[in-house]
């Protein structure tokens, strides 16, 4: 009884690898026969022998890494859709609009002690001062809560 032979091809496709992988396989010394087709059981043996006992444990396959790479870039092209839209900001932009909102209520409250002591100083009721003294940290905390920042876009 004669063994079955496939093509190289047909033996690529079996394996998941490329025609040129079997080619490498071949010039390694993968045994072939005669006519140049490749006798599956006689090779498998000695891809297992030769390669799989050779390669580093863990390691992906080819298909498996085109997969990871082309979801990576995937993930790339949605985060920089994101961006263009507005929806995410650089790590530099987003600590240049913290420094801006921290720039902008230090200036508000140290505006208050100018903008409330001649109201105060004609006031000698305390709670009537500490009424001034309330509205005009909630004015100031609400023109703070409607501060908006945006970052610059397209970049």
């Amino acid at each position: 009884m004669k063994k079955k032979t496939i093509t190289k091809a047909e033996y690529a496709h079996r394996r998941g690898v490329s025609r040129q992988m079997v080619g490498k396989y071949c010039a390694l010394g993968m045994p072939t026969a005669s006519n140049g087709h490749i006798d599956v059981e006689k090779a498998d043996s000695w891809i297992a022998d030769n390669i799989d006992k050779h390669s580093e444990p863990g390691r992906s396959n080819l298909t498996e890494a085109r997969t990871r790479k082309e979801n990576a870039l995937a993930s790339l092209r949605e985060l920089e859709l994101r961006k263009r839209k507005g929806e995410l900001w650089e790590a530099g932009e987003a600590q240049a609009a913290m420094e801006a909102i921290v720039t902008a209520t230090r200036s508000h409250f140290l505006l208050l002690s100018a903008k409330l002591a001649p109201e105060v100083a004609v006031n000698g009721n305390p709670t009537e001062c500490q009424a001034i003294i309330d509205q005009a940290i909630r004015e100031a905390l609400q023109a703070l809560s409607e501060y908006k920042l945006k970052p610059k876009a397209g970049k």
